[in-house]
């Protein structure tokens, strides 16, 4: 299929129309430079396009080894569709017999879950600044993705890159478990029920078997304890304990001694009380961005939210 052209002043263009599809050999057009990991239907290789020499990663799904076809037919329609700069971007999808390549912007920066292990072994935890700035990105992803309909499902700190080693800038990665919830803005039919995820980011509700997009929000939640207190709120080797402890939900801030998270300031211990909750009582993502603790820490949330307004999709 040829790139198509852009459409003409005051046509709405989606996205996905600029995502090239085609059935060729990828050592025809991609030199494979580095394997940068592997999973149980494909790897992800760095690879540099033959003909312009940039560099890419690309993501080598094996079409023999899939279950489940409709969670990749999901993760593709996501990434051709989404275009929010704290999203990773699908370039280019290749066919062959066996694979389907998926060829996507570069994120050299690595995962935001080995920056925050080297800064908890140090000793060295993050500033509620350097948090606010991270997790509001997340927030702004998340923000974007709800009122299009996505609940991403698996959102953890191995799921989250750095752009680049020299910027803060975060990309969300990995839509393979991700699942549109309602479209073109209508109500949702039913709740969210495939137990799925990453247990230590899992909420409750998730872990009951009925949930709807506030269960990313919880996710979220759990990625800034890590960011903030060095460790997981949640904690635990046996499984069965470990789900004992997140269906109770009932950490707290108080006792703690001279434990770092005891030293948070105010609103972030409120902001905490309103995310790591029941889902009936927990903050959506787009109230996050008007909490007292993104004010106070990253300013002009509602300049935000309003720019998040022009960028959904057609």
């Amino acid at each position: 299929m040829k790139r198509e052209s852009g459409a003409g002043a005051g046509v709405s263009v989606r996205k996905s129309r600029f995502v090239r599809s085609q059935t060729i050999k990828i050592e025809d057009h991609y030199e494979s430079i580095k394997e940068l990991g592997s999973g149980c239907f494909g790897r992800v290789f760095r690879v540099r396009d033959k003909f312009s020499g940039e560099i890419r990663a690309c993501k080598a799904i094996n079409k023999n080894k899939i279950i489940r076809a409709e969670r990749y037919k999901t993760e593709i329609e996501i990434l051709q569709k989404a275009d929010h700069h704290n999203i990773v971007k699908l370039l280019e999808i290749i066919e062959d017999d066996t694979f389907i390549y998926l060829i996507m912007e570069e994120c050299k920066g690595g995962e935001l879950s080995t920056v925050l292990a080297d800064r908890s072994k140090s000793g060295n935890f993050l500033s509620e600044l350097e948090a606010a700035d991270l997790f509001k990105q997340i927030i702004c992803a998340l923000v974007y993705l709800h009122k299009n309909g996505i609940c991403h499902r698996d959102l953890k700190a191995q799921n989250i890159l750095f752009y680049d080693k020299n910027t803060s800038h975060l990309k969300i990665i990995d839509f393979g478990l991700s699942k549109i919830f309602k479209m073109d803005g209508l109500k949702p039919k039913s709740p969210m029920n495939s137990i799925v995820g990453t247990l230590y980011y899992s909420s409750p509700e998730v872990l009951k078997g009925e949930y709807n997009e506030k269960c990313d929000v919880w996710s979220a939640g759990i990625i800034l304890y890590y960011t903030l207190c060095g460790r997981p709120p949640f904690l635990s080797c046996d499984i069965k304990e470990l789900e004992e402890k997140i269906l109770k939900f009932n950490f707290n801030f108080e006792g703690e001694g001279e434990s770092h998270h005891s030293k948070l300031s105010k609103e972030a211990q409120d902001l905490f009380s309103k995310i790591l909750v029941s889902d009936g009582s927990r903050i959506s993502a787009e109230e996050i961005l008007k909490h007292d603790w993104i004010n106070k820490f990253f300013p002009y949330s509602t300049d935000h939210i309003k720019f998040l307004d022009l960028h959904y999709f057609h």
